[in-house]
């Protein structure tokens, strides 16, 4: 069953990426971008953590690092 929700971890990095896009000529659905924000507002403090290193870990080209630390984020708003 689709509850509009992902636990994919290239989901939720799509999602973190996605709240901190600073490229104009992109268009993000608004309700999609609203559901993010959300999503991110809802977060424990440790998992808001966690979202910021992964986010710190794949600037930096470290996507190891960044999969290890979004594997403890909830499922996320699915892309439309």
């Amino acid at each position: 069953m689709d509850d509009g929700f992902s636990d994919a971890p290239e989901h939720k990095l799509h999602a973190l990426v996605i709240l901190t896009w600073q490229e104009p000529r992109v268009v993000i659905p608004r309700s999609y971008l609203e559901a993010c924000k959300i999503w991110y507002a809802n977060l424990s403090a440790s998992h808001k953590l966690a979202a910021d290193a992964a986010m710190k870990a794949f600037n930096m080209g470290d996507r190891e690092t960044a999969s290890a630390a979004i594997a403890v984020l909830p499922p996320v708003p699915r892309f439309p």
